[in-house]
């Protein structure tokens, strides 16, 4: 929660300082015609340092009914990841707890409340920025989550496949931005999909929001 109000804080200030800049991009969780839920992503720069926020919740019912949380914040100073935080919840109850320090010549990984050492002096793309930049062929992306780097393979026209411990995510972006994320899993297959309101600023490129 303390999270939640201090990027708000940052991104309200952001938006009335010409020295700040924020990028906010808004999904629907959807399985078929069903709402499944909700996801946020936020950019927020600073001159040199960035700060990349997502949020989300979705829920669904296989025998029994799920509420799945989860939160994600990292920075980056330059083109350097040097921290994050990152949880999720199910039905209320924590799951999973990470963060993630850039030291001198390596980072500390911690998982819930275990460390572990990422011996990386840098880490320069990480799972936060993808919805804010189309990856190219073959790039891997540093993600906190599952404490690994994942590849991107192109699969077709701005499209790209994604395969992590929990199952595939097909990636599909528009102008640079990530405007569908298909993903597949045991249990079943759903898609974070960009409002249509957004995605109409995205494809006009006309907002300022999405301007440096």
């Amino acid at each position: 929660m303390f999270r939640c109000f201090r990027l708000f804080v940052f991104l309200s200030i952001s938006c009335a300082t010409a020295d700040l800049g924020a990028q906010t991009l808004h999904y629907e969780v959807v399985r078929g015609d069903k709402n499944l839920g909700s996801m946020q992503a936020n950019r927020v720069w600073n001159g040199d340092q960035q700060t990349f926020f997502i949020e989300s919740e979705v829920s669904f019912k296989i025998l029994f009914s799920f509420t799945v949380n989860y939160e994600q914040e990292e920075i980056f100073l330059g083109d350097t990841l040097i921290s994050g935080y990152g949880y999720n919840t199910l039905n209320g109850s924590k799951q999973k707890e990470t963060s993630l320090t850039k030291e001198s010549d390596n980072y500390l990984l911690t998982f819930d409340g275990v460390n572990n050492r990422l011996h990386k002096n840098q880490i320069l793309k990480s799972m936060s920025q993808i919805h804010f930049m189309e990856p190219t062929d073959g790039m891997s992306y540093f993600s906190q989550h599952f404490g690994k780097f994942v590849d991107f393979k192109k699969i077709g026209e701005h499209t790209y496949l994604m395969v992590s411990p929990d199952g595939e995510n097909h990636y599909t972006y528009e102008n640079g931005f990530c405007k569908e994320i298909k993903v597949s899993r045991d249990y079943a297959t759903f898609y974070f999909k960009m409002k249509p309101e957004t995605l109409a600023r995205v494809k006009n490129r006309t907002d300022s929001l999405f301007h440096k």
